[in-house]
């Protein structure tokens, strides 16, 4: 019979075997700046005080803001929680590679006129900022096109992460030191996705049993359509996600699946029979998820560890 140090082994393995690392971040043209203490009247001692001001309105940047964080959200939604403290680095399963891969690269396309109309319009917007910061307008404040361009920064990238095969040939007892590591990282970083992915759940199921519910006088809440779809889609990207091996996350999800099969908005909202059986039946898989939490704490692996 495996012992749970073999299960854990297996999971560990299982998740580093199916995944890649995956990094992706975002740069732009920083507006906010520190306002110097002195231009603001008040008897609060300069030390104490801490204001900042904006030194452009531009709905160029903001489109450009929003492009990156839809992008972000879509890659985040079909990635494992990442259990790592590094800033956009993510645990991406190897079956959606191809899928999240395209989309970037669409994006990274989308992102270029986006950012050449920021640009054209950029001594446009320095000019429109000068009499709205008045005494606190700074010409050093603005960087020259050029750097304002190199700000604008697409970074993706995907890795194996192993313990470093070159170490075996050099120092075998060093290999096998970090071969170790790797595994207890792993195995680790298992369970962290498992707990997280139980969070996220919950969440939803949480959420949708609360909407279904009646208010205290009885009369039907306000139910959107995204209720049901934003738990349909998490639902859908679950098999994809799943690389922990987690029973419990496996026969919650399934329960829910069940309930919600064939079920659309519109019935939800015209019957209040379904729509009290739903609230019961997510409260109790709410209460399921809520029980296999407790002893699931949730902590970030530093990569340095």
């Amino acid at each position: 019979m495996p012992t749970a140090a073999t299960t854990n082994v297996r999971s560990g393995q299982r998740i580093q075997n199916d995944s890649v690392m995956l990094y992706l971040s975002m740069g732009r043209l920083r507006t906010r700046r520190k306002l110097n203490s002195s231009a603001v009247t008040s008897d609060i001692d300069p030390s104490m005080l801490h204001v900042s001001k904006d030194i452009l309105e531009s709905p160029e940047l903001e489109a450009i803001a929003k492009h990156d964080n839809e992008i972000k959200t879509w890659v985040k939604a079909r990635c494992l929680p990442s259990p790592f403290k590094k800033k956009g680095i993510l645990i991406l399963p190897v079956r959606l590679i191809q899928e999240v891969a395209e989309e970037v690269e669409a994006s990274r396309a989308d992102r270029g006129p986006l950012v050449e109309t920021f640009l054209a319009m950029y001594e446009q917007r320095k000019l429109e900022a000068a009499p709205k910061l008045g005494s606190g307008y700074n010409a050093d404040d603005y960087p020259d096109a050029e750097k304002v361009r190199k700000a604008f920064t697409f970074e993706f990238q995907m890795w194996e992460l192993s313990a470093p095969g070159q170490l075996a040939a050099v120092n075998r007892e060093l290999y096998q030191r970090e071969l170790v590591k790797m595994q207890n990282m792993w195995s680790e970083a298992s369970h962290q996705v498992s707990a997280v992915l139980l969070q996220e759940f919950r969440k939803l199921t949480a959420h949708l049993a609360d909407k279904m519910a009646p208010t205290e006088d009885g009369k039907a809440k306000v139910f959107r359509d995204t209720t049901i779809t934003n738990l349909t889609q998490w639902l859908d990207l679950f098999q994809a996600r799943n690389l922990g091996d987690d029973a419990e996350l496996v026969a919650a999800v399934d329960r829910a699946r069940h309930l919600v099969q064939g079920i659309n908005p519109d019935l939800i909202r015209d019957n209040d029979q379904v729509r009290a059986s739903l609230a019961n039946d997510f409260k109790a898989i709410t209460e399921q998820v809520d029980a296999a939490l407790v002893n699931r704490p949730v902590r970030a692996i530093d990569l340095e560890e």
